[in-house]
């Protein structure tokens, strides 16, 4: 079953070769580059899903804290949905680097498949997508903020529901730690927040970042100048912190 390491695979290849153009490494790799995309792809046509969204395997998605996909061995989450798709249109641009148009088109084509249902996800109740949706479609409520991936990853999330995030990250203090200069991974007004728990209230260095980006991506102007002072507020307590060392998530 994918977990997201075979994505990853894939990415780094990615990250390398668009940073070097070396063109010897491209055409001694893509060839295990696309069995490995041949495995996703296989993978979600012979897996069932709801709605057309891909299926990960439940130990490789977050959860959202009740436990409410105990017992499921796959389920769709926004992260590795969209880190599914991100890798299906990266691995599309290897190819048309390495001139096979063919698979390309195959690679696009399905992460468009992919991405379609991705309105699944968005919570009108909550101006937040939901945490998971499990292959029969029940939907949690949940709000955690691993899912700000579905809207950095490959821009196939809708960009109104992206500024009803970027509005509730910055204009509310339900996310935004001033004490500790950090995200929470749950808001505190989720049923689920339990500060100081790793899954569900401690913030990570990682998403502080996903979350800023996500804010200077599809924010106002004022917003992004808020997101700005929290930037350089994370930094200072980080480095106080960990003189110049940040780990996954905050101490």
């Amino acid at each position: 079953t994918p977990g997201d390491q075979d994505f990853y695979q894939i990415l780094k290849a990615y990250e390398y070769y668009i940073t070097t153009l070396d063109a010897s490494f491209l055409s001694s790799e893509i060839s295990t580059l696309n069995n490995i995309g041949n495995y996703i792809n296989t993978f979600y046509t012979n897996n069932s899903k709801f709605n057309g969204l891909f299926a990960g395997h439940a130990n490789s998605c977050y959860p959202d804290g009740a436990n409410n996909f105990s017992g499921q061995t796959y389920i769709h989450e926004p992260m590795i949905s969209s880190l599914a798709v991100y890798t299906l249109l990266a691995l599309a641009e290897l190819n048309t680097a390495a001139g096979d148009t063919s698979t390309a088109t195959t690679c696009t084509n399905l992460a468009n498949t992919m991405s379609a249902s991705f309105s699944e996800f968005w919570n009108n109740s909550t101006n937040w997508p939901y945490v998971n949706i499990t292959q029969t479609g029940t939907k949690y409520n949940s709000r955690h903020l691993t899912s700000v991936d579905i809207a950095l990853w490959g821009s196939k999330f809708s960009a109104s529901y992206c500024q009803l995030m970027a509005t509730q990250l910055v204009e509310t203090t339900d996310w935004w730690d001033n004490t500790n200069m950090m995200f929470r991974e749950m808001p505190t007004t989720d049923p689920n927040y339990s500060a100081g728990s790793y899954w569900l209230g401690k913030g990570w260095n990682l998403t502080d970042f996903k979350a800023l980006e996500l804010v200077f991506r599809y924010g106002t102007t004022t917003q992004a100048k808020i997101a700005f002072g929290y930037l350089k507020k994370l930094i200072n307590k980080r480095m106080d912190e960990v003189k110049g060392y940040m780990g996954e998530h905050h101490s």
